[in-house]
């Protein structure tokens, strides 16, 4: 086995991952991609500014934006000017998302239960402990491509 390997499993691992997802968000009218974002607001406080999504979730600005427009279209969120800085957007979310909320939180619950089936808390441990040693090798300041 080969790190090489380990990339290839945790590339279908996110797939199946977000396939799963994907089936789980469909009857709520959602992506996977906006289900996150619901499911961030929902746990971190209900309402946000746009740049900050971009940093929390790890995605563009553009890819932000779009998700934004298409859940403001879809009534799950509502775009507001910041009171404090007039530059930018605060989202909330709406009723129809409070009233789904519960079921957004499942189906990535799901998606965690599903992962740990058969995995005891220490392999757990163990494999957390190896894996924060390779995200540690990417730390920006340390990582290089090797030639």
């Amino acid at each position: 086995m080969s790190i090489k390997d380990v990339w290839a499993n945790a590339h279908q691992i996110l797939r199946t991952a977000r396939q799963h997802a994907d089936n789980g968000l469909k009857p709520l009218g959602l992506t996977t991609s906006e289900g996150k974002v619901l499911l961030h607001l929902l746990v971190s406080g209900e309402s946000a500014i746009q740049e900050q999504l971009v940093e929390e979730l790890d995605v563009t600005k553009a890819a932000v934006s779009r998700l934004i427009s298409r859940l403001e279209e879809k009534g799950f969120l509502k775009r507001v000017q910041d009171e404090n800085d007039r530059r930018s957007q605060r989202v909330f979310l709406t009723e129809k998302t409070r009233a789904i909320g519960a079921d957004i939180v499942a189906v990535f619950d799901g998606l965690y239960q599903t992962a740990m089936k058969g995995i005891s808390e220490e392999e757990l441990s163990s494999f957390m402990k190896t894996f924060d040693r390779i995200s540690g090798n990417f730390v920006p300041a340390d990582y290089e491509v090797e030639k």
